[in-house]
C-alpha cells in the first residue's frame, strides 16, 4: 500500500540564526512531499523583540528599521528555497511567538513600518481583541514576507493546523508535553517551540487503538541559546517526516541534522 501523503514540518528556524539547509533542501526534493509545514518562529525577528527594546534607543530607529528589513529579506529568501524544492506541495505557516512580536512592534513603534491590519469601523463592545489580533499577526505576516506569490498559507497565530489525523501547533501553548496531553487528549499533536525531541503516547481508556502521540520536533537554528542560560545541552537539530497511508494510518518521524547531513539512508 503506497502513501497517501508526505509531509514534511520545519520547526523553529529563527532566520536568519538557521542551520544550512543546503542537505535538508536535498532531502526535501528527493522525499516529494504531498505538505510542507512551517511551524512557527521561522523568523527569529531579533529586531523586533520586546525583549531587546531597551537597546532600540541606543540602535536608533532609522538603524533598527534597516536591521528588521534584512531578517525579513532574510526569511523571504529561504521561504523561497523551501517552496522551490518541493514544487506542488502545499505549503502551511503556523506564527510562532517570535512572529507574534511583529504585531507588538507594529503598535508600540509604528515608525517602522510594519502596520496591523485592524478594521476599527467593525469594533463593538463584543469585539474579541485577542482573536483579532492573531490575525492580524498572520496579515503581517503575509505582507512582510510575500507569501501569496508563494502560495503559502498563514494560518492565524494560535489556530491548530489539522490534516487528517494529524494536528500541527507551534508548541508555545504548554510547556511539556504532559501539559501538551492534557490540552490535546484526543489528538496527534506535532508541536515545536522547545528546541527538543520528544515522543510521548496516551492510550485513551487503555484502548490501543485509541492511541495518541504527541511529537515535539526540534528545533533548524544555530542561535546560541542564551536565554536559556545553562540549558544548551538541551537544543537539537532535526525536522519532522511523516507518511500517511490512503487509510489515515501514518509514520511520523524525526530526521536529525548534525553538521549540516540530515542523519538518515536517503539523506
Amino acid at each position: 500500500m503506497g502513501t497517501a501523503q508526505r509531509h514534511v514540518g520545519f520547526f523553529d528556524v529563527h532566520v536568519p540564526r538557521n542551520i544550512d539547509f543546503d542537505k535538508p533542501l536535498k532531502f526535501v526534493q528527493a522525499y516529494k512531499p504531498t505538505d510542507i509545514i512551517i511551524g512557527g518562529d521561522f523568523l527569529n525577528l531579533e529586531f523586533a523583540s520586546h525583549w531587546n527594546e531597551r537597546v532600540f534607543k541606543e540602535i536608533g530607529f532609522s538603524k533598527l528599521r534597516k536591521l528588521l528589513e534584512n531578517e525579513l529579506h532574510a526569511g523571504k529568501v529561504l521561504l523561497r528555497e523551501v517552496v522551490s524544492a518541493s514544487p506542488g506541495a502545499s505549503v502551511y505557516y503556523l506564527p510562532g511567538n517570535h512572529e507574534a512580536w511583529l504585531y507588538w512592534i507594529a503598535l508600540y513603534y509604528p515608525s517602522l513600518g510594519i502596520l496591523p491590519k485592524i478594521d476599527v469601523d467593525r469594533l463593538s463592545f463584543k469585539s474579541d481583541l485577542a482573536k483579532m489580533g492573531d490575525k492580524c499577526i498572520a496579515d503581517i505576516l503575509k505582507e512582510v514576507l510575500e507569501t501569496d506569490k508563494l502560495n503559502v498559507k498563514v494560518l492565524p497565530y494560535n489556530e491548530p493546523l489539522e490534516l487528517g489525523h494529524l494536528t500541527y501547533v507551534h508548541g508555545d501553548q504548554f510547556s511539556t508535553i504532559s501539559a501538551s496531553m492534557k490540552m490535546y487528549p484526543n489528538k496527534n499533536i506535532v508541536a515545536g517551540h522547545h528546541h527538543t525531541h520528544q515522543v510521548q503516547t496516551l492510550h485513551n481508556a487503555g484502548d490501543m487503538n485509541r492511541a495518541t502521540q504527541h511529537t515535539f520536533v526540534p528545533c533548524m537554528t544555530g542561535l546560541a541559546p542564551g536565554y536559556l542560560k545553562c540549558k544548551s545541552t538541551r537544543w537539537l537539530n532535526g525536522f519532522w517526516v511523516c507518511d500517511i497511508l490512503p487509510n489515515g494510518m501514518f509514520d511520523g518521524r524525526v530526521k536529525k541534522v548534525l553538521g549540516g547531513k540530515v542523519m538518515a539512508p536517503e539523506g
